[in-house]
């Protein structure tokens, strides 16, 4: 068995770097866990004091920990694998571009701000007891940091059609532009099932976190135990701070990753 999972990561290893790769996992573990406990309604409902994001419980209940344990659960297999898609092939790509520690705290940033805007919400329309779940948030963070750094890199929408990252954002806009707006005529701010606040937020938050990169600075600052590790020296830089990087600026020449027209879907 240890084997097996030793192969495992092996594998997800070509694609994910550590900090992607861990997020992946946890998604899929904490997914698999809600699937064992759903018909123990004991523990099924302590599951949801864990992980679901209630803004009642959040705020008034002080369990502040939903607000980052949201982003690792999933409502159902489709949810899981479309999140889990940004992450496998844009996560691993945002993180070999700016660094371990910057992509943890995009993603935890991203996430964190994405449920505080909807507990603000939930409580302005009277919905505090509606729960939130999923990385959407931090997902939608991820992508527009991909778009962003490597705007004619080449995907493939629905695994079929070749476009450029650019073009891919754009089909992706419009088509969440007219989902809102349908869930407004009909559901109205927190109906229809989904948390368009939630994924708002997390495209507001990946554009200043990579416009702006001093913010990401002040985070890494933060002494975290498990990401402490050096970053590498092409992307600390010589003499100041160049971490981020911006399309065009590469941390590595011979890192395929950093190459804007590197194709995705090769």
């Amino acid at each position: 068995m240890n084997g097996f999972f030793k192969d495992t990561d092996q594998f997800f290893s070509q694609f994910m770097p550590p900090v992607a790769r861990t997020f992946f996992y946890m998604n899929i573990v904490v997914f698999m866990l809600a699937f064992l406990l759903a018909e123990v309604m004991p523990l099924a409902g302590l599951f949801d004091r864990l992980f679901v994001l209630t803004p009642a419980q959040a705020v008034l209940q002080g369990n502040i920990w939903q607000f980052f344990t949201y982003m690792i659960t999933q409502a159902e297999f489709w949810h899981l694998f479309a999140n889990m898609i940004v992450l496998f092939f844009f996560g691993g790509l945002v993180e070999r571009h700016m660094g371990g520690r910057p992509f943890f705290w995009l993603v935890l940033a991203s996430g964190f701000l994405a449920g505080v805007a909807h507990t603000i919400l939930a409580f302005a329309t009277g919905n505090a007891q509606v729960g939130l779940i999923g990385f959407s948030g931090a997902g939608f963070a991820i992508l527009t940091a991909a778009v962003i750094y490597f705007p004619h890199a080449r995907v493939l929408l629905m695994f079929m059609i070749p476009m450029p990252m650019r073009v891919f954002a754009v089909i992706i806009g419009v088509l969440m532009g007219m989902t809102i707006l349908a869930d407004l005529q009909t559901h109205g701010l927190m109906g229809g099932g989904i948390s368009h606040t939630a994924h708002l937020v997390g495209i507001a938050v990946g554009i200043i976190l990579v416009k702006y990169p001093v913010f990401l600075y002040l985070l890494e600052d933060l002494r975290i135990p498990f990401l402490m590790r050096r970053r590498p020296k092409a992307i600390r830089g010589g003499g100041g701070r160049v971490g981020m990087g911006h399309p065009g600026r590469h941390s590595d020449p011979d890192d395929r990753y950093d190459d804007p027209h590197w194709r995705l879907d090769q």
